[in-house]
């Protein structure tokens, strides 16, 4: 199975663009949020891509 940002996003119940934000460390996530989706990325596997980052 693939796993892409959407997977993450949709185990966490936040928004791709939130999982995007913690993926490339902004500081404007908040810390129960920050939480969520930090659990939930190697939960699930999900490697980010560096040639789709922009």
């Amino acid at each position: 199975m693939i796993v892409t940002i959407k997977n993450p996003s949709k185990d966490a119940a936040v928004s791709i663009k939130t999982v995007s934000r913690e993926v490339i460390n902004e500081s404007n996530v908040v810390n129960s949020t920050k939480s969520k989706v930090f659990v939930s990325i190697p939960l699930l596997g999900f490697k980010n891509n560096k040639i789709t980052k922009s």
